[in-house]
């Protein structure tokens, strides 16, 4: 499933826009299930801003995206090629600078798009036995370098960008059988950005 769907998302996200819609998914997925944020993207995508999957801080984060989400691609392109190991922490902070974006969903941004990190949203909390605020931003830059850090060995330390990908696909199948046929159906939702 992530080998197969990672890769066509990395891809797209080789150019600004394709890297926007992407980060814009991210945004229609907090706190809405994945088949409606996904018909939602899509309408997005195509300039519908009235959708349900876009509320509150929301947004601000539609709007940021769409004055800086170019110069965003630029910073993470460069932060990729040049910081090494240390890539998915710059990553994952430079995310976070999307109003309404904190933690887990720049994580997903950056598995999407890169294929590092990892989505701990509130089906993942739950599935690792974990408060629901174990991972909440503090106030602070160095504060925030050491919740990335934290983050991005948990995600590590559970198994990897793939496995996360892959068992959370795994999760919302079997929670969810009427609206998710099997695993495979719910990675392939994903590629709902890129016209999938």
């Amino acid at each position: 499933m992530f080998a197969e769907h990672q890769p066509l998302l990395a891809r797209a996200s080789n150019r600004p826009a394709g890297f926007t819609a992407i980060c814009k998914f991210a945004l229609c997925t907090i706190r809405m299930p994945l088949h409606s944020a996904v018909a939602d993207c899509r309408l997005l995508l195509r300039g519908d801003t009235n959708v349900r999957s876009i509320f509150g801080a929301k947004h601000r984060g539609l709007s940021w995206l769409d004055a800086n989400g170019a110069d965003l691609w630029e910073d993470c392109e460069r932060a990729y090629d040049q910081c090494g190991h240390d890539a998915e922490n710059t990553l994952v902070e430079l995310c976070m600078g999307i109003p309404g974006i904190g933690p887990a969903k720049a994580g997903f941004i950056v598995q999407m798009a890169y294929g590092l990190s990892g989505c701990i949203d509130t089906h993942n909390l739950t599935r690792f036995g974990l408060h629901h605020r174990a991972f909440h931003c503090p106030k602070g830059t160095r504060a925030a370098h050491k919740l990335v850090s934290r983050y991005n060995q948990f995600c590590y330390n559970t198994g990897g960008t793939a496995f996360l990908w892959d068992s959370w696909c795994a999760y919302v199948a079997e929670r969810d059988p009427v609206n998710y046929r099997d695993a495979d159906y719910v990675s392939a939702l994903h590629l709902a950005p890129i016209g999938g």
